[in-house]
């Protein structure tokens, strides 16, 4: 299915991942308005794979994941309102895009919503962990930025972006 660009920008911490940059940015290739990659300081290939499917490379030390976050979304040049915020080791599957496409409709908005929860699927050394806690496991990856109200580090150690209605 060919997609149309949607009013997103899709943002994509990074530091030495060569071997996860590459399907991740493919994943959304085309249909993501403007795509950026917040880089701490790779010594690898990462930056010129993300150069080479027109990612927009920003660097910036990386003190913690949350801090990370909160200054990509304070700094970086913004177009959309709309923002899927990624790691490197994680990418859309064909259906999730579709999904994705079709929240937003023909006109490109989804209307009154702030947010989306995207249903993470843990893959580990190949295998999809469907148990142990693992699946599902939502996690607010597509919002307006406009709406998010903070980002904070959960008891689990990982961020947890806050935006109206959650």
């Amino acid at each position: 299915m060919t997609r149309r660009a949607l009013p997103i920008t899709a943002v994509v911490l990074t530091f030495n991942e060569e071997k996860n940059l590459r399907p991740c940015l493919e994943s959304m290739a085309g249909w993501v308005t403007d795509l950026y990659i917040v880089d701490s300081g790779s010594t690898d290939a990462t930056l010129a794979i993300a150069d080479e499917l027109g990612a927009k490379v920003v660097s910036h030390k990386f003190e913690t994941h949350t801090r990370q976050w909160r200054w990509a979304l304070a700094t970086l040049p913004l177009r959309t309102e709309w923002v899927l915020a990624l790691d490197a080791d994680q990418r859309l599957t064909p259906e999730l895009a579709d999904a994705i496409a079709s929240a937003f409709g023909e006109g490109g908005s989804s209307g009154e919503t702030d947010g989306f929860f995207l249903n993470r699927r843990q893959v580990f050394r190949g295998r999809w962990i469907k148990y142990g806690g693992y699946y599902p496991k939502y996690l607010l990856k597509l919002f307006r930025r406009t709406a998010t109200w903070s980002i904070t580090t959960s008891t689990s150690a990982a961020e947890r972006v806050n935006c109206a209605g959650t």
